[in-house]
């Protein structure tokens, strides 16, 4: 029960909490009456009323946080002029796949594995926040008006139901490998205006889209855990695709450097 409950604390964690600010502190407290009850009795943790609770509830902690760090991404961009909020995304993006992957599983012991993935990408951000925090001269009560407001508007979509838990559908995981499809075919893009040769992480990116047949096929079928080891190629195949990416852009900053340097002694 112990470990269950630190591993709850560490999803809840609010990224404000780092700064030590009360306030954002608060809104770390656990949501819809707190962690769920748990047993020693596989038997019991298994039983599909509890396996279902523990999913909803999942779903929903994962959704508030997922606005939380779309709050701190937002504030981010907002004083980096973009620059710093790519880390960010990429760790919210790994946070998400982890949660969407959860609808799926059917024990609590591959539910307990995925959440202690969340919550091992909710430090991540919290420490990648400070930094970005800290080099472009961010506040923490700067943080907080854009965090809070998107916090307020996540309230108040669950609330009226305009918008039911999407995380806790079987097609969540579908739902999130398409945004990062997205989200690379714009980064790829903007690369490629810069001047930037993209082959290589075009490539990687055609592999990663190339595995939406697999997902969808472990999603109707999850034997063995089918969809978690279509996760992992997915998620090598991501940081391939980052680790390229970000060569990219520093070869780009190398070579603008040294125009700079030249156009000055020109």
């Amino acid at each position: 029960m112990r470990n269950r409950i630190i591993s709850l604390a560490c999803l809840l964690l609010v990224i404000g909490s780092l700064f030590l600010v009360a306030a954002v502190s608060a809104a770390a407290a656990p949501v819809n009456g707190g962690e769920i009850p748990s047993s020693s009795d596989p038997l019991y943790r298994d039983r599909p009323e509890n396996i279902a609770a523990l999913k909803t509830h999942i779903a929903y902690v994962g959704e508030s946080q997922e606005a939380r760090m779309d709050g701190v991404i937002e504030y981010v961009s907002n004083i980096s002029g973009s620059a710093g909020i790519g880390r960010l995304q990429q760790i919210r993006n790994d946070y998400l796949a982890a949660a969407a992957t959860i609808p799926v599983m059917q024990t609590s012991d591959q539910i307990n594995a995925l959440r202690d993935d969340m919550c091992a990408q909710t430090k991540l951000f919290a420490g990648e926040t400070m930094a970005q925090l800290v080099l472009f001269n961010g506040t923490p009560e700067g943080m907080r008006v854009t965090t809070g407001a998107s916090m307020n508007a996540f309230e108040i979509s669950f609330n009226s139901m305009t918008d039911p838990l999407w995380l806790s559908r079987d097609s969540a995981r579908i739902v999130v490998f398409n945004r990062e499809s997205e989200e690379r075919n714009f980064t790829l893009r903007s690369l490629s205006e810069k001047g930037i040769d993209i082959t290589q992480a075009q490539q990687i990116s055609d592999q990663i889209d190339a595995k939406r047949s697999e997902v969808e096929a472990a999603l109707r079928n999850n034997q063995d855990g089918a969809i978690l080891k279509v996760n992992t190629g997915i998620k090598s195949l991501n940081q391939q695709f980052r680790n390229t990416v970000s060569d990219y852009r520093t070869s780009l900053e190398i070579q603008m450097k040294g125009a700079a340097i030249l156009a000055m002694n020109t």
